[in-house]
């Protein structure tokens, strides 16, 4: 019975901090365990960029889920069976998945992901398929590309604010159906952690960056950081 309580449980978890936090490093640890418990080739790793998903020795999130080019109304969003067949056998042995750079995912991306991994899985009921989900970023860094943000706001009628950040209602939007559909899932996640510790960078350096990152750095480290 709590082993079935567990598998009904949201299993999807947002960890966010500035680099040097050890955000990898947590990837790296969990990965570890799940294989160990769950045996090898049981986590999937991707990222936006192909070079931070070759640091997590995986793959694009694109290729990875299938991601359409447009929509998933789109005729080339629609898997053919074949490739469908393939795209549920690589997915058979997976028990989680690691996703970096949660800050360059669009809405859209994220919906259509979740999507393709319910069709992977055989699990309409789950979003993502039910499968262990860890999302990793920092919302200070690099955003998606000509695309809305995760930190979007949108309200209950689906109205987002535009991109120049006005505050007249007027200059609110409609979000795309496959975009307010994403920011909807992304909100519905409750479990997130925050890294604050820079340990790759530690003492004095690390006060530093916090303090620019918050864009209220003191006078002192300002002429230290000239300095230098």
């Amino acid at each position: 019975e709590n082993v079935a309580q567990l598998r009904d449980e949201q299993q999807v978890l947002i960890i966010i901090g500035p680099g040097g936090t050890g955000k990898t490093s947590i990837l790296r640890m969990a990965e570890a365990l799940i294989d160990y418990f769950a045996g090898p080739e049981s986590v999937r790793k991707c990222a936006i960029s192909n070079t931070a998903a070759r640091l997590l020795k995986g793959d694009t999130l694109h290729a990875l889920c299938k991601l359409p080019l447009k929509d998933l109304q789109n005729r080339m969003g629609k898997l053919t069976p074949p490739v469908l067949k393939k795209h549920r056998k690589r997915w058979k042995s997976a028990k989680a998945m690691f996703l970096d750079e949660i800050s360059m995912v669009a809405p859209d991306q994220l919906l259509q992901a979740d999507v393709r991994l319910r069709q992977a899985r055989g699990d309409e009921e789950h979003s993502f398929g039910n499968l262990i989900c860890v999302f990793t970023g920092d919302f200070l860094q690099l955003p998606p590309v000509k695309k809305k943000t995760l930190a979007t706001k949108m309200d209950e009628q689906g109205l987002i604010k535009r991109d120049d950040g006005s505050s007249d209602d007027a200059d609110q939007e409609r979000a795309e159906p496959e975009v307010r559909q994403g920011l909807t899932l992304w909100h519905s996640i409750e479990n997130v952690f925050s890294l604050c510790m820079n340990i790759r960078a530690p003492g004095i350096l690390s006060r530093m960056q916090q303090e620019m990152r918050q864009g209220q750095i003191s006078s002192a480290r300002w002429q230290l950081y000239e300095s230098r």
